[in-house]
């Protein structure tokens, strides 16, 4: 009888009626939010809550926000793994997004080269971009203030691409050998989509609708995929390897794709198809090194900008019937469209791919079809990666650079997209690169290399009085560094530690760094809040006590004392993995049911745990279908407050190599999400902390499995 891999899982939470600030370490998760805050000067500033659920610090004109490390175990490779995926080398560095094969006559290149009589104007020059850097005070004219609310992340470096399609955002990942395993993420809710877009080697880097299909175009080898649903895809272009495909765009009839052979720097191309399945050459560069990386329909043309990575020169192609085109110099390297309010919306970067040519001005350009104006300069970044308009407004995203830059990136707003232009948040990731909208809400994709990204949604920000941390500021050995709504952080210098710092203002820790007098911050040593090390000087970061976790009802005694263990057991079982009963949760409580531990399409058990598994038997739910249990303990009857959560499984040989989603949940939806990967092992047990949650009567702990391996369920 066939049976899929397994291994155990089961979650213990200890009820520790204290505030959530007590005995936590900095890698513990709550609500993953951005909100405005007061740095010392006075100014204001931005603070975020990183996925870890650790507050990074208030983000001021001259300081620099401090990450945290990622909380995740990463997955060793084992051999003789039945579900193991084959292990993928590093693939070559990609600049640009990639181009396939294609067939019909194309025009030469030679018919496309620039002349002074096809230049367009020059732009107008930016009157004062003094103001762009400022920092998001609430409001920027008529606009509402907004903050940047914690989704979900990635597994991989990041997200290239979001798009809404069928009622759900849809995220394409960014990040190598990574073929076997689905590039997309979909929401709500927030999950790895299955099977999945699978054999990208690097990125899922355009998407578009068209006829009622979803269509991605990738790299590194320029494919493009479709599919009815978002989940199930199919290849309908293949290019050739080392290319990159960036842009979709549709005009009349048609939808077009970009594809470059980034590898050997050749064939800048334009693909057309009219039935999504058949694709033919448009446009061809030839020989020259066009890479194409933006392609949009405006004014009922169709404009592809692109630059020329052996001279640097910067180019637009202009269409009005998608086969015949007219070639014209361009002002900067544009990098991102956006059709909004009559006009085109362009996005420029100073990176053109090659050491030749002059760096142009980074900054947010407005076309009307004839002239390319400069509105607004975006300093220091190096890309102005994304623009949309949202809550009548304009949103740009920006990046400090590529793969070996690190962050911050930013999102703007501007009423009119001309001026007022106001910083609405900061991201510790190098690149805002992408954004796309799904009812009415913005949502930003972030990325950086050799890390995680993340997708925010863009929300109106909350009127809240702040916290008073003056209590803070009255103590002669301490320092009062940062301050926001809900948040003060600094150091203490005379060895008390962040307990006593916090409470000076009436405040918990939420996390602590080394650091030193004159406001230090040494982002890259964390420690526990309550750590004994010695130190004379830490840096503590103070939340209100409220402030963590599953739900907004306060602490409420029951039957659970504090330190006590409460543990919620599995459904009982007859027969075994295969031939498991019942298939089927009831929830009721009766035969040896506990209506604690709920289960969702999981149909098998071995000795004290149930799995799923990639085999499917008869009277079994589809491997590929949602699978999770949700742990439900009666808060009402134990008591609401501060909880400490550890997950253990059991390691063993045989087991899914993707990341398995934890979640802290409530009635409202997910408050916490850590994607980990439950690592082999001969057996042994292995904790997973998922830190310190304030749990209410509706909050809740739910474990899926997001794809069509195997992932296991115990006790909680």
């Amino acid at each position: 009888m066939a049976s899929g891999p397994r291994k155990a899982v089961y979650l213990l939470i200890t009820l520790a009626l204290l505030s959530c600030g007590d005995d936590q370490a900095s890698t513990e998760c709550t609500p993953l939010d951005s909100a405005a805050c007061t740095c010392v000067d006075g100014s204001s500033g931005h603070k975020t809550c990183g996925s870890g659920g650790e507050w990074l610090g208030c983000v001021c004109d001259t300081g620099e926000e401090g990450g945290n490390e990622a909380i995740e175990r990463q997955d060793e490779a084992e051999p003789g793994d039945a579900n193991d995926e084959p292990t993928q080398e590093a693939v070559p560095e990609q600049d640009a997004d990639g181009p396939g094969e294609d067939a019909g006559d194309v025009p030469d290149a030679a018919d496309f080269m620039p002349d002074a009589e096809n230049a367009f104007p020059e732009p107008d020059p930016v009157a004062d971009p003094a103001e762009e850097e400022g920092l998001p005070d609430g409001e920027s004219g008529d606009l509402p203030g907004f903050t940047c609310k914690y989704i979900g992340e990635s597994y991989s470096d990041g997200f290239f691409t979001l798009e809404s399609f069928k009622g759900k955002l849809y995220a394409g990942l960014f990040g190598y050998g990574h073929e076997s395993q689905s590039m997309m993420y979909s929401y709500p809710p927030w999950k790895l989509t299955s099977p999945g877009l699978l054999g990208v080697s690097e990125s899922v880097c355009a998407l578009h609708e068209f006829n009622g299909m979803f269509y991605a175009n990738t790299e590194s080898s320029g494919d493009v995929f479709r599919s009815t649903d978002g989940s199930n895809w199919t290849k309908v272009f293949d290019g050739d390897n080392g290319s990159i495909g960036c842009g979709l765009a549709v005009l009349g009839n048609a939808i077009y794709a970009l594809n470059y052979r980034n590898q050997v720097k050749d064939h800048g191309r334009i693909l057309r198809s009219q039935d999504g399945a058949a694709w033919s050459t448009v446009f061809d560069s030839g020989q020259e090194s066009l890479y194409l990386r933006e392609l949009v329909t405006f004014g009922g043309r169709l404009y592809a900008f692109g630059v020329n990575q052996s001279t640097g020169s910067m180019y637009v192609l202009v269409s009005s019937n998608g086969t015949t085109w007219e070639r014209k110099d361009a002002p900067v390297r544009f990098f991102r469209a956006h059709v909004w309010n009559g006009y085109l919306w362009l996005g420029s970067t100073d990176r053109r791919g090659t050491d030749q040519g002059v760096p142009g001005k980074v900054g947010v350009w407005r076309f009307d079809g004839d002239t390319f104006e400069l509105v607004h300069e975006a300093g220091a970044a190096h890309y102005v990666a994304d623009l949309q308009d949202a809550h009548g407004a304009l949103f740009a995203s920006t990046s400090n650079g590529w793969k070996e830059d690190s962050g911050p990136s930013f999102l703007l707003v501007s009423q009119n997209g001309v001026d007022g232009w106001k910083q609405v948040c900061r991201f510790q990731e190098t690149a805002a690169w992408n954004m796309a909208v799904l009812d009415g809400e913005l949502y930003v994709g972030t990325w950086q290399y050799g890390a995680k990204g993340k997708v925010y949604k863009v929300v109106e920000a909350d009127d809240q009085e702040p916290v008073d941390c003056s209590g803070i500021a009255d103590v002669a050995a301490y320092e009062l560094c940062e301050t926001g709504t809900d948040y003060c952080a600094g150091v203490f210098t005379d060895g008390s530690g962040c307990a006593a710092y916090c409470a000076a203002a009436g405040l918990v820790c939420k996390a602590r760094y080394g650091g030193g007098e004159g406001c230090s911050k040494e982002p890259q040593n964390p420690w526990p809040c309550d750590a004994n090390n010695g130190h004379q000087s830490d840096w503590c970061e103070c939340v209100r006590d409220s402030n963590n976790g599953g739900g907004d009802c306060e602490a409420r005694a029951g039957s659970l004392s504090v330190g006590e263990t409460y543990t919620v057991q599995v459904d009982s079982h007859t027969g075994d993995e295969a031939g498991t009963q019942p298939k089927t949760d009831a929830n009721d409580g009766r035969n040896g049911d506990n209506p604690r531990f709920r289960r969702h399409n999981v149909a098998r058990a071995h000795n004290d745990y149930w799995y799923t598994s990639s085999h499917q038997e008869a009277g079994e739910p589809n491997p590929a279908g949602e699978q999770w249990v949700d742990y439900k303990p009666d808060f009402n009857g134990l008591g609401t407050g501060c909880y400490k959560i550890t997950a253990q499984y059991r390691a063993t040989e045989n087991r899914a190599t993707y990341p398995v989603l934890y979640q802290v949940r409530n009635s409202k939806g997910v408050v916490a999400n850590y994607s980990r990967v439950q690592n082999r092992g001969s057996g042994e047990y292995r904790d997973e902390d998922l830190g310190n949650h304030f749990m209410c009567t509706d909050s809740y702990v739910r474990i899926e499995d997001p794809g069509t391996g195997s992932i296991s369920f115990n006790k909680m």
